[in-house]
């Protein structure tokens, strides 16, 4: 599958939206440039939805890190819904301690 990003605005939610086989170094300048567009006022939360991302590298792990601390500092919170196979790397890596992961990108809102 072609690797794809868009984002998308639902109320006060920035939805960045990742389609591909994986969020890595390949695809990280278009990811963190979107991240970069998605933290402006008015912003309440940034959802990374990566439910259409197989898997997940060092470089995507760090774009989340990055985008979580850029968030906190401008008072926007985050979260990332994704599949089981992001979702254990995700816990493996304890990153859900300080981003809460979701199985959907109902769900990340809901929690808004």
């Amino acid at each position: 599958m072609k690797f794809q990003i868009r984002r998308h605005d639902i109320d006060n939610v920035a939805i960045i939206e990742v389609r591909g086989r994986s969020l890595d170094i390949t695809n990280a300048p278009s990811v963190h440039r979107i991240m970069n567009m998605a933290i402006k006022p008015g912003t309440a939360k940034i959802v990374f939805d990566l439910t259409g991302i197989e898997e997940i590298d060092s470089v995507g792990i760090g774009i989340l890190a990055i985008t979580r601390v850029m968030a906190l500092r401008k008072g926007i919170d985050m979260a990332i819904a994704c599949g089981s196979g992001v979702k254990r790397v995700i816990e493996i890596l304890n990153i859900n301690s300080t981003i809460a992961a979701y199985g959907s990108v109902e769900e990340a809102i809901k929690d808004a």
